[in-house]
């Protein structure tokens, strides 16, 4: 399977959307760097909030905070789209995206975020989705390699309003953050 804007000379767009927290996420950005080596010049813009981490690979642009139109415009041209587990990060990406995201939940034990909210949202993702789409949900083994995997193929079709926001789902996943956060 070939790429439409490659057919039409445009070079594929990785775009890495990690929110706009304080808490560096140096766990995924090595795991990044390494998968990327690997890739000819692909054009990849980096939304990253406040983070500072140099990176190695030269074609990175690299936004500091994104307006919400550019946000959106970027992820409906986007070929792949590497985000954190973050309930609004993928909600706008079920909004606006044609495929389907590499999700990576930000971890309190790696200093990552203040809790492990987002552990808990992956997990819910993970068991809505069919098993074919699983493959893009991020686990302790070898984030290098999956995101490697991950970037050398296309991505499947974006399910994500489908299975995780339509309206019964929303009430469920509503109801289960809740119950969560009052038990912290």
């Amino acid at each position: 399977m070939v790429y439409k804007s490659k057919i039409l000379g445009k070079p594929p767009i990785i775009f890495i959307t990690l929110g706009t927290t304080q808490f560096p996420f140096n766990r995924l950005y090595k795991a990044l760097d390494e998968a990327l080596k690997k890739l000819n010049t692909t054009p990849i813009i980096f939304a990253q909030g406040q983070q500072g981490y140099k990176w190695q690979y030269d074609t990175i642009t690299s936004y500091e905070i994104l307006h919400p139109k550019k946000f959106i415009s970027i992820l409906k041209k986007a070929t792949h789209i590497i985000t954190q587990a973050g309930p609004g990060n993928l909600y706008l990406i079920s909004q606006y995206s044609k495929v389907f995201p590499f999700i990576v939940a930000r971890e309190k034990t790696y200093s990552e975020h203040i809790n492990d909210h987002q552990v808990h949202f992956q997990k819910f993702i993970k068991n809505h989705l069919p098993k074919e789409y699983r493959q893009y949900i991020a686990s302790e083994q070898n984030l290098k390699n999956q995101l490697t995997q991950y970037l050398n193929t296309i991505p499947k079709k974006n399910i994500l309003n489908k299975s995780i926001f339509n309206k019964s789902d929303k009430n469920i996943l509503m109801q289960r953050l809740s119950n969560y956060i009052s038990k912290k």
